[in-house]
């Protein structure tokens, strides 16, 4: 469990690694029918049965022969061509003797047959086998199917979407290639990805065969498949990380903001993970000594010793003495007396006295020590400490010398220390002076083999002596904090002002401006002050970026926005299907099956078989968590950098579904066994190893041994996708964050740091941070390891007190009204921009069941018909005096036909 995983984060996993995660283990069977089916589709056609002995004419003849009957009506025949069709695609594996032999060929293939529109066809398939409007009839008929029946009923459509999911991974993989052809292929791909395929876009009609699978329309439906082409539509449409990075740097000069922003990944992989301050079964992790500390006796009551000091008090100490330092180091070019060197040896000497005092202060505070033992008994000599180590069971220099390796990366890791490394370098460089080389032998206590290891440790590994994140501060803080001390100072306020100054202290001053080095705006922001001028000047105003419905992600919501939060439910029902433990299952999962595509009749009562079943079942739940998770995140951050407001609708419907309690639900279990003790992947029967090659005997032994890895790479990528979710929920929403104080996350938090990996630590310490001044003093005093780590690793907010604040009793339904006025500006801007689109929704009956709506007349019903609205009075109905309607005629021939109006002379006046 001390070990670091050594996980790099990316957008998906290795190309071989994707596709063999597609298919379940109960599908080698059809692996084999694809081949017979491509056999006799040459022989019908009178080819080689072999492709790779087919020349060039010949295998344009053969996909032309399948392309063909590919259109025909007879479903039996249209079946037989896509399963040669997908034999072509998964690499002709019947004639490969190698993986890499395998794979090359699929990519291959995919390209040939993406050039005479496979895609495209297989598209055509999928919405023609898809039942989307089954008839209210046929649905409790739906419901009473076997097991075995709906596996049946699914083959075509697992046979569809595994050809289109391997064509999407193989676009997708194609970005690093240098072949220019087969990059315009992929740019085609991409265009052909934002059009429609009939009515509607590809991932609409994923989303609609969830929402229909949940709903219990059809539960034949392949659900782990489905999400993975949904999850791959979305990625390569939208862009993964590093199309993000350069999208965001685009919008931020587009807003006219500084480009240049923190990779938040690259920076948290270099971070070093700390220990855990618990274990997983909640007990606390203390061991017996920390390093360069003295063993503890046996039968002696250990006491652990809090800091005395505040971090700053002890970095305010060591900064005075590293200025002293360099002031005496410093060449300042002049002849020096023999008086003045002495003077210059002895401060010299003072200052390391107070260095070493200092380094052993701070040691004796972290140490474990006895409490009955006084402090001479600390300087005792080498031979009275190597006594006590006998005498006490502690094993002798080689473990000994471990184990306080171990614990001195602990207690750096942790944060416990923070300033030890500085330490050690400021005695590296008093080791280096010259002038040092007789105080050294005075000071024989200084722990210098321990300071030396950490130092070079540190220097191997590139570790940054300091904080990893600049401090940030919004313009609402600054201004905030400008408001407080006028009223506080000069006892009046100024509105939108964050420049004057004038009346307040320096010291006032000087901490203004150092709020203002730090401030920082977010497209987010501006976007909101945007909305708000717009609001109020519509006819002044417009959009940043007058293309914006060109954007991909622009296209996606607008086609999901009728509809969004049932396809948000879905999902999330979906994922609590595949989260929860088949003994605890509850009356409203077992309404979703989510095992259509595992075969309930491959298992047999033999224990191989058993082994294997539980094996495919568990990796066909982690592989739906991980196809979810990656989804929801891609969705998140599209839409907040096309606009805040689509990532607030998005987050508002995930959180009225429950995802908070449901993610916190899936951290509860002991997530270290979930990532490092997965047993769901048994390589010997992974596709393609599975149809290549003489296939071994499967033993308990093999199935154990092929199982084995470090960790399982899915459900790492999952795990980090769901707290950063969490977290993209929470921040800056206090009512949301109330949800995590009151489903008691911090313990569950805290155990969930037992995976020692940077960037997944990063976002619970964040979760930890943004619900610290709501736990209590209580809880901060007996976690203090996680505040050090909290302060270590994650970014600061100059004008957030999270640490040190007053307890803060607030309770949930005090800011119930956040969400509410964020439900109304939501509101408004759907009617400002999508109002066409909301007007068959509100006049239909589905107004009723959408959360859009809700509560919008009560909050916000006066505004409905403000003067700025070109629709205004358009939907009522007037009323005509009758005396009006009897002289409309005289009206109409004194008003209208007998005034002149220079129109010419009205248009030079309004277009000067």
């Amino acid at each position: 469990m001390d070990e670091p995983i050594n996980f790099i984060y990316e957008d998906t996993d290795s190309y071989q690694n994707e596709i063999s995660e597609l298919y379940a283990y109960s599908e080698e069977s059809e692996f084999f029918a694809n081949r017979n089916a491509f056999e006799e589709s040459m022989e019908d056609c009178g080819l080689p049965l072999n492709w790779q002995h087919m020349v060039q004419d010949q295998k344009s003849r053969a996909i032309n022969y399948l392309m063909t009957t590919l259109d025909v009506s007879c479903r039996q025949t249209r079946i037989k061509s896509s399963r040669a069709l997908a034999y072509l695609i998964q690499g002709t594996f019947g004639e490969c003797l190698t993986l890499e032999e395998q794979a090359a060929n699929s990519r291959d293939n995919v390209f040939i047959l993406y050039r005479q529109g496979i895609f495209a066809a297989f598209v055509q398939q999928l919405l023609i086998e898809t039942n989307i409007k089954s008839p209210p009839q046929e649905v409790s008929q739906q419901t009473n199917l076997t097991s075995t029946q709906i596996y049946n009923d699914s083959a075509e459509l697992r046979l569809i979407l595994s050809v289109l999911c391997t064509v999407v991974e193989t676009m997708y993989h194609a970005k690093d290639s240098t072949d220019l052809s087969i990059l315009e292929m992929r740019q085609q791909f991409l265009t052909e990805l934002q059009y429609p395929f009939g009515d509607e876009l590809l991932s609409v009609t994923l989303f609609q065969m969830l929402n229909n699978f949940c709903s219990g329309l059809a539960p034949h439906y392949p659900v782990k498949k489905i999400i993975f082409l949904l999850w791959k539509v979305v990625l390569i449409t939208l862009g993964g990380t590093e199309e993000l990075r350069n999208m965001k740097k685009e919008s931020r000069l587009l807003h006219k903001l500084d480009p240049s922003c923190d990779n938040t990944i690259e920076v948290a992989q270099n971070m070093r993970p700390c220990s855990p301050p618990i274990l997983p079964d909640g007990q606390p992790r203390m061991k017996s000594t920390f390093a360069g500390s003295l063993a503890p006796r046996k039968n002696v009551r250990k006491v652990f010793k809090q800091p005395a000091f505040d971090d700053a008090v002890f970095a305010y100490a060591k900064e005075c003495l590293l200025s002293s330092l360099a002031e005496l180091n410093q060449p300042d070019g002049e002849s020096e007396t023999p008086d003045d060197n002495g003077e210059m040896g002895n401060e010299l000497h003072v200052l390391t006295r107070q260095i070493e005092s200092l380094n052993d202060s701070t040691t004796d505070m972290f140490q474990l020590t006895p409490q009955t033992e006084d402090a001479g008994n600390n300087k005792s000599d080498d031979s009275e400490k190597d006594s006590s180590s006998s005498d006490s069971g502690i094993p002798a220099d080689n473990d000994t010398a471990q184990s306080d390796k171990d614990e001195a990366c602990m207690v750096d890791g942790i944060g416990l220390n923070p300033n030890e490394d500085d330490l050690d370098v400021l005695l590296g460089q008093i080791n280096n002076s010259s002038t040092v080389e007789s105080t050294q032998q005075q000071t024989p206590n200084v722990k210098s083999d321990v300071n030396t290891f950490q130092l070079e440790s540190n220097r191997s590994n590139g570790d940054y002596k300091g904080l990893p994140w600049n401090p940030k501060v919004r313009r609402a803080d600054l201004k905030e904090h400008l408001t407080d001390i006028r009223l506080k100072f000069l006892g009046y306020t100024l509105q939108n002002d964050l420049d004057t100054t004038f009346g307040l202290p320096p010291p006032i001053i000087e901490g203004v401006e150092v709020l203002r080095r730090h401030l920082y705006a977010s497209t987010s922001e501006v976007q909101l002050d945007r909305e708000e001028a717009m609001e109020k000047y519509p006819l002044t105003y417009s959009e940043m970026n007058p293309q914006f419905r060109d954007a991909a992600a622009e296209k996606l919501y607008r086609a999901l926005l009728p509809r969004l939060p049932q396809y948000m439910i879905a999902l999330l029902k979906i994922l609590l299907a595949a989260s929860t433990n088949p003994k605890n299952k509850s009356d409203k999962t077992e309404s979703i099956n989510i095992m259509a595509e595992i075969n309930p009749d491959c298992g047999s009562s033999s224990i191989i078989q058993t082994m294997k079943m539980h094996a495919d079942a568990n990796r066909h739940k982690e592989v739906i968590i991980k196809g979810i998770s990656a989804i929801l995140i891609l969705l998140l951050k599209h839409f907040k950098l096309n606009h805040i407001y689509q990532f607030e609708y998005v987050s508002q419907q995930l959180m009225f579904a429950n995802c908070i309690p449901l993610i916190l639900k899936f951290l509860s279990q002991d997530i270290y066994s979930y990532i490092v003790a997965s047993k769901s992947t048994i390589s010997a029967i992974d596709f393609p190893a599975c149809v290549i090659g003489e296939q071994p005997e499967l033993t308990t032994e093999a199935i154990e041994l092929c199982s084995f890895q470090p960790y399982c790479w899915r459900n790492m990528f999952s795990c980090i996708n769901l707290v950063r979710i969490l977290n993209k929920l929470t921040k800056w929403k206090n009512s949301r964050i109330m949800m995590l104080v009151v489903f008691k996350s911090a313990q569950t938090l805290a155990k969930a740091l037992s995976v020692r990996h940077s960037l997944f630590q990063l976002y619970i310490l964040k979760l930890l941070k943004v619900q610290l001044k709501f736990l209590g003093r209580q809880w901060k005093k007996s976690n203090m390891k996680l505040i050090s780590a909290i302060y270590q690793k994650v970014r600061h907010r100059l004008t957030d007190d999270w640490a040190y604040s007053n307890d803060n009793e607030a309770r949930p339904w005090d800011f119930q009204a956040e969400e509410f006025t964020l439900q109304a500006n939501i509101n408004k801007f759907h009617r400002r921009r999508y109002q066409d689109m909301l007007n068959p929704i509100t006049n239909g009956n589905s107004r009723r069941n959408s959360v859009m709506f809700n509560r919008s007349d009560k909050l916000n019903g006066f505004e409905d018909h403000a003067d700025e609205d070109y629709d205004f009075g358009m939907s009522d109905v007037s009323r005509i005096s009758p005396h009006f309607e009897r002289n409309y005629e005289r009206w109409l021939e004194s008003e209208v036909f007998q005034r002149n109006i220079d129109w010419d002379k009205l248009l030079a006046n309004i277009n000067p």
